[in-house]
């Protein structure tokens, strides 16, 4: 359906305005927006995914009302990140710390015309976890490091699910070799 949108203003054109493709920007705008206050609240609940002892990430299941293991691998150690200073801007302090997985990323890889053919069912395998459980993961290509034939997850990105952020529609396009 398309609507002409006439301006008051003298001199001004009219307009073509798909009304479908507006409501449908203003739907997806809409989700997003309770998608990033539901994950506030979790956080501010103490519901924030996390890395377990296992070295998965864990996120909060609201039906069990308890954590439960996504099975995708992360790291385990840490590296801390002071940037999150501020206390009047972030009243809770914010400290990312990581561990050093040695190993080739998958871009390093892809530049070295190495075949990643073998890390990609393991990918897959973690697309579709991540998405059973409702979650994406950053798919991009450094955020993924090989070790003793493993594929793991080294990113804290971990988000509520979306198909426009799934491996399949975003991340796959920088998984070409």
């Amino acid at each position: 359906i398309m609507a002409k949108v006439l301006h008051t203003c003298s001199g001004c054109v009219p307009i073509d305005v798909s009304i479908i493709d507006v409501y449908t920007q203003l739907i997806s705008a809409s989700a997003r927006a309770e998608a990033a206050a539901k994950k506030a609240d979790e956080a501010s609940l103490g519901k924030a995914p996390y890395v377990g002892e296992n070295g998965n990430w864990w996120e909060w299941d609201e039906q069990q009302k308890t954590f439960v293991d996504t099975g995708i691998q992360a790291e385990t150690g840490m590296i801390v990140d002071d940037e999150m200073s501020d206390t009047s801007t972030y009243p809770v302090q914010n400290k990312v710390v990581k561990e050093y997985i040695d190993g080739p990323t998958i871009l390093a890889l892809l530049e070295r015309h190495e075949s990643i053919a073998p890390y990609l069912p393991q990918i897959r395998s973690m697309a579709a976890i991540a998405k059973e459980a409702g979650l994406n993961i950053d798919y991009y290509p450094t955020n993924f490091v090989v070790q003793d034939g493993l594929l793991y997850y080294i990113d804290y990105e971990c988000n509520p699910y979306m198909d426009e952020w799934s491996f399949e529609t975003w991340g796959s396009k920088y998984w070409q070799e």
